[in-house]
C-alpha cells in the first residue's frame, strides 16, 4: 500500500505528502533519490498510456 501511495504521490508532484510517507524511514539523501526515480517511473507510466 505504501509503494502505491508512493506512485500516487509521485505522479501528482506531491513532495510533501512524499517525504510525510517516508521521513520517519529514510534520510533526506534516500528520500530524495527515491523521489527523482518515482518521478521518472510515473513519467514514463504516464507516457506510455496516453
Amino acid at each position: 500500500m505504501l509503494l502505491a501511495d508512493l506512485c500516487v504521490a509521485a505522479a501528482g508532484s506531491d513532495r510533501a505528502a512524499f517525504d510525510s510517507m517516508t521521513e520517519d524511514m529514510l534520510g533526506i539523501a534516500a528520500r530524495h533519490s527515491i523521489w527523482a526515480s518515482a518521478r521518472r517511473l510515473m513519467r514514463h507510466l504516464v507516457a506510455i498510456a496516453v
